[in-house]
């Protein structure tokens, strides 16, 4: 399932957590902005509070040209 419309509450993460829940989704696919001379693997807060608390697998996908 795709969603386009534009839900509100207290931040993007919380709310892509909880409609994953709420729509029984299977999978979550969200883009990441790492740049690839990084040592570190640094996903921000966000992204980390989707990873912790999804009820379903995440894939992220890096959004940075080489």
């Amino acid at each position: 399932m795709h969603r386009d419309d534009a839900q509100v509450g207290p931040s993007a993460e919380k709310m892509i957590i909880q409609i994953a829940k709420n729509e029984d989704m299977d999978l979550i696919i969200i883009g990441t902005n790492i740049h690839p001379t990084s040592e570190h693997l640094f996903l921000g807060p966000s992204i980390e509070y989707i990873l912790r608390n999804a009820s379903c697998p995440v894939i992220t996908l890096n959004s940075v040209a080489k």
